[in-house]
């Protein structure tokens, strides 16, 4: 891990938020995985992952694949 931020939130069933966490990039150019995420009152999770370049793409970048654990559960 290279960073982690940590934001509470309150967001109502059914609806949406928009929420702006701002982040620090690797100096090292290449590819990195983005995690994001939300866990409710009960310690459910919801796992988002993005895939993200950093620095001048110089040829094809290989994006590992990290497996993060959901609820007990490798996803």
């Amino acid at each position: 891990m290279i960073s982690a931020v940590q934001k509470e939130v309150a967001i109502s069933p059914h609806s949406e938020e928009y929420l702006a966490v701002g982040i620090v990039l690797p100096k090292d150019a290449g590819g990195y995985l983005l995690v994001s995420e939300l866990t409710d009152s009960e310690n459910n999770r919801q796992v988002s992952r993005r895939y993200i370049r950093v620095g001048p793409a110089a040829g094809e970048v290989t994006f590992p694949d990290y497996p993060i654990q959901v609820n007990g559960l490798d996803r």
